[in-house]
């Protein structure tokens, strides 16, 4: 785009003009003196004073018109151009500092304070030294400078520290600007905040993982299911044959141990997705209550459980066992954080919910505005800060005893039925588990109530 700025060949451009319109209006003034004859009849000063008015008369509207208006129109221009810039670069997406050749900031923009937590007057005067986290080290530095010595700029990824303390990652890109004599006149470094792109990016690498993993569960899963199918049968065919007590005894323990396998394939082969659904409208309310009146037959008399179900049906769409055997996952859960805890409580909460008014709902990516949320909680040890972005990880356990899968196959389902699991936990105080489902047609008629067990 061109911009009508002064620069150095208008300008020249400019004083030609003048110089011809002078020229020019001093002809203009000969002319007319030789032709009445004035030279004759006024005295030197006055022909000089007479020479200038007329000079300045004949000139003046031909510079204003030729030479002022298109310098005030260039400042105009030029003014408006670097407010413009200045906008822009104060409302940029990406933090700017700008510092003097001795890398003393005398700029930063509103990003920049939003980012550091340093404002303006707190910035401007100290070097950007002072961001500095100490993950990198004195090579790191060296490298970067010697490359904007040589190349007039760097980028790359580093790790800073804003006012409160904290560290962040940052991709950050230096240029020295130079002027017309390659003389260093200052430097000018672009950056942004990549926390949440480093999270998708770990987010999408554990996915990738996890879909590896599963396929390789699934198949070790089917393959190991055969050989179990084969031991039971085989220990079933051989209880027929003996009479041997003794036999007998070994051939039970054969028997449920393979049973027992077996329940670790069905959860294994959960886990990987590879198993059947029998997709259905599900009433959830009366799923819940049978199976955790199922459930309380086998628990210890000590355990106390509160239950806070609503009236009226709430249905979802979904595979029946599947979710049934989620919620057993999540009360034996509870019920095992509760062994060594003198206060043992189990509190269950089942309630419609609109997505509004959850607390979870900005960092819930499953939120469709209308659903079952159900809350387990406990009052048992709780778990760990340092633990709980791993409790979801299949084969991660912080019990003594357990597979580890139990709450992996809990996330699998819930995700596979659209909705969100949330874990909130505090050391001592007990955790909380929170699934979201999305509610299946608010207001449908009870059409049939069949019972569920386990």
């Amino acid at each position: 785009m061109h911009r009508k700025t002064l620069t150095t060949r208008r300008i020249i451009s400019l004083i030609v003009r003048m110089v011809l319109i002078v020229l020019s209006a001093e002809i203009l003034v000969m002319l007319i003196f030789n032709h009445f004859h004035i030279e004759t009849r006024l005295s030197e000063i006055q022909l000089a004073i007479a020479d200038s008015l007329l000079l300045l008369l004949i000139a003046a509207y031909p510079a204003l018109r030729w030479v002022i208006r298109p310098i005030i129109r260039a400042a105009q221009v030029s003014a408006a151009h670097t407010e413009m810039l200045a906008a822009a670069l104060e409302n940029a997406g990406e933090s700017v500092i700008i510092t003097d050749a001795d890398c003393i900031m005398v700029h930063v923009n509103k990003a920049f304070e939003a980012t550091t937590g340093y404002t303006f007057q707190q910035a401007v005067g100290r070097n950007p030294n002072m961001l500095q986290s100490g993950i990198q080290n004195s090579a790191f530095y060296e490298r970067m400078w010697n490359a904007l010595n040589h190349n007039g700029e760097w980028k790359g990824e580093l790790w800073n520290r804003r006012a409160d303390g904290s560290i962040y990652p940052e991709v950050l890109h230096i240029r020295a600007i130079l002027d017309a004599q390659h003389e260093l006149q200052y430097y000018i470094g672009t950056f942004s905040d990549i926390s949440e792109r480093l999270e998708l990016e770990k987010a999408a690498r554990q996915s990738q993982k996890m879909e590896a993993l599963g396929t390789l569960v699934g198949g070790v899963a089917h393959n190991f299911n055969n050989i179990l199918s084969g031991i039971i049968g085989k220990a079933y065919l051989a209880k027929k044959k003996s009479t041997s007590d003794a036999v007998q005894r070994h051939l039970d323990d054969i028997h449920q141990l393979g049973m027992d396998g077996s329940t670790l394939i069905r959860q294994l082969l959960s886990f990987s997705q590879d198993s059947t659904h029998d997709i259905q409208k599900i009433p959830f309310t009366t799923l819940l209550k049978a199976t955790l009146k199922s459930l309380q037959s086998s628990m210890e008399e000590e355990i106390q459980v509160q239950t806070n179900f609503p009236e009226e049906e709430l249905f979802v769409f979904g595979d029946a066992g599947q979710l049934q055997q989620s919620f057993v996952n999540l009360i034996n859960n509870a019920t095992d954080t509760l062994r060594n805890s003198e206060d043992k409580l189990i509190k269950v909460t089942l309630e419609e919910r609109r997505c509004s008014v959850c607390p979870q709902s900005e960092a819930c990516d499953s939120c469709n505005g209308h659903v079952v949320h159900l809350c387990v909680e406990d009052s048992g040890c709780g778990i760990h800060e340092s633990e709980m972005e791993h409790i979801f990880d299949p084969f991660f356990t912080t019990k003594d005893e357990g597979t580890g899968l139990g709450l992996s196959m809990v996330e699998g389902a819930i995700k596979s039925h659209g909705g969100s699991i949330h874990a909130e936990s505090k050391l001592n105080h007990g955790t909380t588990l929170t699934i979201c489902l999305p509610l299946n047609n608010p207001n449908a008629d009870s059409a049939s109530h069949d019972e569920y067990h386990i």
